[in-house]
């Protein structure tokens, strides 16, 4: 870990993944992560965050949270995931994708 503080680490990446050359082809940034601190930490900066319960917290509390999309396994829900990425980076409305995921 770089920063002690998980908001710090989302900061921190959310940069890193601003300065690389494939940000231009790919500006969705999302963060993962299996706690409510994590999906707390990306909700502060803020990004949308997928919350994978594969510890001791549930769907539910990932959810309850504010996880913007909380699944079991990417193994089980890898294709719920594609698809929510995909409508992230092409709203319904016709408009252009926002930097950040539709909503944020």
């Amino acid at each position: 870990d770089e920063s002690e503080v998980r908001a710090q680490v989302v900061k921190l990446a959310v940069a890193r993944a601003k300065e690389s050359p494939n940000h231009s082809n790919s500006p969705l940034i999302v963060s993962i992560g299996d706690t409510s601190k994590d999906v707390e930490a990306a909700l502060a900066y803020p990004i949308p965050v997928i919350g994978v319960a594969t510890g001791i917290y549930s769907i539910d509390t990932l959810r309850q949270s504010g996880a913007s999309l909380a699944i079991s396994s990417f193994e089980k829900e890898g294709v719920s995931v594609f698809n929510w990425l995909q409508r992230q980076l092409v709203p319904d409305n016709g408009e252009p994708p926002r930097p950040y995921g539709r909503g944020f």
